[in-house]
């Protein structure tokens, strides 16, 4: 039996980063982490999110600077991942820099609005993180903020050094904040990156040509690609995962002012394909490039990139792309146990819909996650029972009690966005 005194965590890597880190002004908070490539959740090597979501029974919401609170959580968890939540919470944004298409935007952005600043930087498992000093205001997190550039703000967080990744490798500082403050991020690259309108600016950024790079050469965003694109201009030949073909039949556009519609619903069509749903976007390029070029001839945009950063930005929006997925979780729901808070209710379906919402914010790993009313009737009961309206009034309730949190509402054409606060 491991020794409880209280100097044993203290000679943990992970306790004393997240410590140093409080002591910066960063709130932070323990994640679950890797063993052996598999995570510490109760997914075990089925989690889709591996050593990133949170232990605390309300992840993000849960960072603290407290010292006694963080030594508490190691001792429970010693070996637990740190995270550090962005945005006002700590005072810092970061750039996470996905890989060779991350960095090669990064490249064209350079070019474009001046380098960047020098900033603290850190190693993670495919890229880097860069961190920058939080603007004064509310700055929503932007997925796909340009090809393999994510900015993690409020209500969000990043996984940090000396975390482990799933792939194995170990988060590390280049240049570690003691050494470097974060500056701010010059204005000319916050109103691209962060500001109303930034899709269409990136948009105009990347139509235009630049000169290749190492990492362009001769087409590397191409070449990273884990599905190849058509052998011949009419078939999609043996490299492409089950289901592409119907959906990008089902989802071309027929006529002008179809595509921006049409591209929403080739997303959500591709997320219900499991080879495809927890692939980075980059790999799907092929995929969207195919859809484009048959859809060519009645769309009014015939640029490449106008559907390709339509299609990027409905990807990191969109969590439950449908039924088939929001069956497949409740499946998972059914099969494991449920939510100790799930316990706290009377109603087995009630119960089921907090253990649904648990593996719908798995799937979605730190953003929130998307259900009606009408789809949580659907998979719980057919749409009578329970009805639409009594699950919308569960949803309102689990609000309340601090067992999701509402981060948006939605509207006639978009369901709510939660975040689901329980232990996972």
């Amino acid at each position: 039996m491991k020794s409880t005194k209280s100097a044993a965590p203290e000679e943990g890597a992970n306790l004393k980063a997240a410590l140093r880190y409080a002591r910066l002004g960063w709130a932070v908070f323990p994640v679950h982490s890797v063993e052996n490539g598999v995570c510490t959740c109760r997914s075990g090597a089925n989690c889709r999110d591996a050593g990133k979501h949170p232990r605390t029974l309300h992840g993000v919401k849960d960072a603290t600077k407290d010292e006694a609170k963080i030594g508490e959580w190691w001792m429970k968890w010693p070996d637990a991942n740190v995270a550090v939540a962005t945005g006002q919470a700590s005072g810092i944004i970061v750039l996470d820099i996905d890989g060779p298409e991350g960095e090669e935007s990064l490249r064209r952005l350079s070019e474009e609005l001046g380098k960047l600043p020098p900033a603290p930087t850190a190693k993670t498992g495919r890229g880097r993180h860069l961190v920058f000093g939080c603007p004064g205001r509310e700055v929503r997190n932007r997925i796909g903020a340009a090809p393999g550039i994510d900015v993690r703000a409020d209500n969000g967080y990043v996984v940090a050094p000396p975390s482990k990744h799933a792939n194995g490798a170990e988060y590390a500082w280049e240049t570690p904040p003691k050494e470097l403050l974060p500056p701010a991020l010059p204005e000319q690259w916050a109103e691209l990156l962060i500001g109303d309108g930034a899709i269409q600016r990136v948009h105009e950024i990347f139509s235009a040509p630049s000169a290749p790079s190492a990492l362009s050469a001769p087409s590397a965003l191409s070449t990273l690609s884990a599905f190849h694109a058509p052998d011949s201009p009419g078939g999609l030949g043996d490299g492409w995962p089950k289901g592409v073909e119907q959906a990008i039949a089902a989802t071309v556009p027929a006529k002008e002012g179809e595509r921006h519609r049409k591209v929403f619903e080739l997303v959500r069509r591709l997320k219900v394909i499991p080879e495809l749903a927890d692939q980075p976007v980059r790999n799907l390029r092929p995929i969207v490039r195919e859809w484009h070029r048959r859809g060519l001839s009645a769309m009014r945009t015939k640029d490449f990139e106008a559907s390709w950063f339509d299609f990027t930005d409905g990807w990191g929006r969109v969590r439950v792309p449908g039924a088939g997925a929001v069956e497949d979780a409740l499946e998972r729901a059914k099969a494991g146990p449920l939510p100790a808070v799930a316990l706290e209710y009377d109603n087995p379906k009630l119960r089921l819909l907090v253990g649904l919402c648990r593996e719908l914010q798995l799937r979605a790993g730190d953003q929130p996650f998307f259900l009606s009313g009408d789809m949580g009737a659907r998979v719980l009961g057919n749409g009578s029972d329970p009805s639409p309206t009594t699950v919308w009034r569960w949803l309102r309730g689990l609000d309340r009690d601090e067992v999701l949190d509402l981060v948006k509402k939605g509207d006639r054409q978009r369901a709510n966005e939660y975040r689901y606060l329980g232990e996972m």
